[in-house]
């Protein structure tokens, strides 16, 4: 019996291309106030490396949260000093203005609600970010339960973090589905816990050469209730 439906943010419920507009304009704002010489594209992409730049997996933890995003800032600043203070007020003013769900997504996220499921979310973004922007999205109040990698030590797939989530919607891999954008973090995690899952496809994902097959694919979210409805018979 189906018990929780769990969500991804970022690439799922989160348009990629608003989170990409946010982060432009935080480079732009950078630029101007540090007076550098490279170009925001340039800034960006030394941005995107250093953030995505992740360490070991016995060092997860001390990467999680705000700390990898300042120091993110830090290094392309190189020996400038950061003000990490404004920084992180600039980052949320950025997203909270730019950044848009996907169509269909408040939708399918109501649809779950209103059929007495537990609505969870899984994600690998970080805790203070996350609860910031579920606010400024006004969708904090639909979750019944929010799981970040921050909070459990560990990443997507990693089966401990699916745990958590599962712990706190008290249910079984079995008794939940699991809907996000990542093949080797989302469908892989959920699948490596016993969910079904549901890839949604946002045009940046291929299953091109990947062992871990979703039990169902939609690039539209509003597709999501036909889908679980299949799942549950």
């Amino acid at each position: 019996m189906l018990k929780a439906v769990f969500f991804d943010f970022g690439g799922t419920l989160m348009s990629l291309e608003s989170d990409e507009k946010a982060h432009y304009h935080l480079m732009e704002g950078v630029k101007n106030k540090y007076n550098l010489n490279e170009t925001i594209n340039a800034l960006l992409e030394k941005y995107r490396y250093y953030t995505h730049s992740y360490p070991a997996p016995m060092e997860y933890r001390k990467a999680f949260g705000k700390g990898n995003i300042m120091n993110a800032f830090m290094k392309i600043l190189r020996n400038k000093k950061p003000d990490y203070e404004w920084f992180w007020d600039e980052y949320l003013k950025m997203h909270r203005k730019h950044v848009c769900l996907y169509t269909g997504a408040v939708e399918a996220l109501s649809w779950v609600k209103r059929n007495n499921f537990h609505l969870g979310m899984i994600s690998d973004i970080d805790t203070d970010y996350l609860f910031d922007q579920l606010n400024a999205l006004e969708i904090m109040n639909l979750f019944d339960s929010i799981t970040t990698s921050e909070e459990a030590g560990f990443r997507k797939p990693d089966k401990r973090i699916f745990n958590t989530a599962l712990e706190k919607a008290e249910c079984t891999g079995n008794e939940s589905i699991y809907i996000g954008d990542k093949i080797d973090r989302d469908v892989a995690g959920g699948k490596n816990v016993g969910m079904k899952t549901i890839l949604f496809s946002n045009g940046s994902n291929s299953l091109n050469n990947s062992s871990d097959c979703p039990d169902f694919i939609t690039d539209e979210l509003n597709r999501i209730p036909g889908i679980v409805k299949k799942i549950i018979g």
